[in-house]
């Protein structure tokens, strides 16, 4: 069966809300498949589905090695053996092999038996590697791994495999069977071999295991943490670009009197209440619980345990669509100590999680913990004053202003000078004051040791760039900056330099918002060229603005080329769609406006990407830029007086 996996929506970090279509019906990403055991379970079919939970995992060998299980699966199909009408994924027997050292069945038997008995998702039969393993050792299982799926590539026609990202705690193995497997263009990629960190809670080693297979992978494939099922690592797992989680710790649990929580596992016997209620335990106390029939007890413990997994599924997905992923994962990083020095380690990583972060998102920044400064958001700003901010002065003065937007609160300031504003992520051009996160961003009203520190430290930084100065002596803002300085420093941060000086030429007119009074629209020449945004302060390009812009290609990076007969389409207002994208700049991000040119070099429309640089040139399939603006509603217009004088 064909691979196929569609980006739905992006969100922070890595993390995005997908689909994967299988013969028995689509998966939404991110999701749990609850492990089923074939020949007893204390849950039903029924009951997961009532959970939510849309799809199951079951172990394709313990069905090979039961005779009345096989006979019933090959003659009748899986689904029907489970009685389960949705997708159904197999696991191939590496755990076994694992845990009990030898299998009796080899990899090509093992697929072709999940072929016949009609599972959605197979998985071949991979080699386990251990933490404890050596570099040499957990190569030479790699490269197994990777001889064993090349033997069963055919089946890819009839089904959707699974290849297993092997390599043990070895950053560049990891890396190298993940780019190995991508090249055999698998439907999904499972990161195995992590039950033992774990376990043992080497949650530092998981997140670079993670991270490495990602890098490696790339950003358009499918990921599954195999055996990961507690809702504690659900958001680092998720941020870092996991889909797909399975366990059967719901029903472990329940068997030794255990509730999982969002960030642990609890007994029945350590309680005197469920803090985490349910409709399944409701009506008892955990006293009475304990006095049940133990069959009775493990099932009514283990419909709660998947109760909360499914609770805390939703609410990370409901956190990428909210925008506030980043804050849950610090939240739940303070549950467990290797938890929290997992997140630090996010920090060495910030320059390629910055790829993908997108441009802004609805919710405000909340600062929540020194770990807040390390996210990608703060790095890019901090860059872009570098890169993109354009002095007017020859002199710099840091000033402090209590309230957002800054110059809402600032009626005088230091003239002469480029005037920067200090902030929790460091002082801040006062030209960019409605740009999110400076203006979009909540911090505690008593600042903590590191983020003085922090701050002092940019402060510093900024002063060994520019010549800073104390000025004592005030003017009014509109004697320093005017309303077009504003204006193309926003353009400037967004788009990059020389875009400010680009567009803000001729005659710039601007409309207000009869409420608020805040610039909405801004047109040169008398043809609308951008909207002001109020919700994070950046520009929605209209067309004639990109096509000024289009004029200064190369210089302007930010251009996404799509087939000639895409662009057709596109020149009247069709969305982009990732499978026409030919080619795309590197700068882009999530949430970025963008040139829409046809592979003949015409620009046919403006939009915002849906994807970041690297996934719209690696996505088959999916939204890739939602067009806003486009060259059919100027049919009537000649579009070059955009770029002239006024008569």
């Amino acid at each position: 069966m064909p691979y196929d996996f569609e980006i739905l929506l992006r969100g922070e970090g890595l993390s995005r809300i997908g689909k994967i279509r299988t013969k028995h019906g689509d998966i939404v990403t991110p999701t749990l498949l609850p492990v089923i055991n074939p020949r007893i379970s204390v849950i039903t079919p029924e009951d997961i589905k009532r959970l939510g939970f849309g799809a199951l995992i079951t172990n394709a060998y313990i069905i090979y090695r039961d005779e009345a299980l096989r006979d019933i699966a090959l003659n009748e199909g899986v689904h029907s053996l489970l009685n389960f009408k949705g997708p159904i994924m197999t696991d191939s027997g590496t755990f076994q092999s694992y845990v009990y050292g030898k299998i009796s069945v080899t990899n090509r038997e093992i697929v072709s038996f999940q072929h016949e008995i009609g599972v959605d998702i197979g998985t071949i039969l991979d080699v386990f590697t251990l933490p404890t393993d050596s570099y040499e050792v957990a190569k030479k299982k790699v490269e197994e791994t990777i001889a064993r799926a090349l033997e069963c590539k055919d089946f890819l026609e009839h089904m959707i495999l699974s290849f297993p990202i092997q390599g043990g705690v070895y950053p560049d193995l990891r890396e190298y069977a993940a780019k190995r497997g991508r090249d055999l263009n698998f439907g999904l990629y499972p990161i195995g071999g992590v039950v033992p960190l774990m376990e043992s809670q080497r949650y530092v080693d998981l997140v670079r295991v993670i991270i490495h297979s990602k890098i490696g992978l790339g950003p358009s494939k499918p990921v599954h943490l195999f055996g990961c099922g507690h809702p504690l690592l659900f958001p680092i797992a998720v941020l870092l670009g996991v889909d797909l989680f399975d366990s059967a710790s719901y029903a472990k649990y329940a068997r030794d009197n255990r509730i999982i929580t969002p960030t642990g596992t609890i007994r029945l016997e350590e309680i005197d209440e469920f803090i985490y209620p349910s409709p399944y335990v409701e009506k008892y106390t955990p006293k009475e619980l304990l006095k049940l029939d133990k069959r009775e007890r493990e099932r009514i413990l283990s419909l709660h345990n998947l109760y909360v997994v499914s609770y805390e599924i939703k609410r990370v997905r409901e956190a990428i669509r909210r925008g506030e992923l980043w804050e849950l994962v610090e939240m739940r990083a303070r549950a467990h100590p290797r938890l929290l020095s997992a997140l630090r380690v996010l920090r060495e990583y910030v320059e390629y999680l910055e790829k993908f972060e997108p441009i802004s998102r609805e919710r405000a920044f909340f600062y929540t913990s020194p770990e807040s400064l390390n996210r990608p958001i703060v790095y890019r700003l901090r860059k872009r004053i570098k890169e993109r901010f354009k002095p007017k002065y020859n002199r710099v003065s840091i000033i402090s202003v209590q309230n957002k937007p800054y110059m809402d609160y600032t009626e005088r300031i230091p003239p002469n000078c480029d005037v920067f504003v200090r902030s929790m992520f460091g002082p801040v051009p006062l030209l960019w004051d409605v740009i999110y996160p400076i203006a979009q961003s909540e911090e505690p009203d008593i600042w903590d040791k590191e983020l003085e520190e922090y701050v002092k430290k940019c402060e510093d930084d900024l002063c060994r760039r520019f010549h800073c100065v104390e000025v004592h002596e005030l003017t009014k803002v509109t004697d320093v900056y005017s309303e077009v300085d504003k204006l193309s420093a926003i353009a400037d941060y967004q788009f990059g330099p020389p875009a400010g000086d680009v567009l803000f030429t001729g005659r710039i007119r601007v409309d207000r918002s009869k409420t608020t009074g805040r610039i909405r629209m801004i047109y040169r020449n008398s043809i609308p060229i951008l909207f002001l945004r109020p919700s994070d302060g950046l520009y929605t390009l209209k067309y004639p603005g990109g096509y000024i812009l289009y004029k200064m290609l190369p210089k302007i990076k930010m251009h996404v080329i799509v087939t000639d007969d895409s662009a057709e389409y596109n020149a009247m207002g069709k969305n982009v769609f990732a499978k026409f994208v030919v080619d795309a700049d590197e700068n882009i991000r999530p949430g970025d406006e963008v040139l829409v040119i046809s592979e003949s070099g015409e620009l046919v429309a403006v939009g915002s990407s849906r994807l970041s640089a690297t996934e719209l040139l690696e996505c088959n399939s999916g939204l890739a830029v939602k067009v806003k603006d486009f060259k059919e509603n100027y049919r009537d217009l000649d579009i070059s007086l955009v770029l002239g004088d006024e008569e």
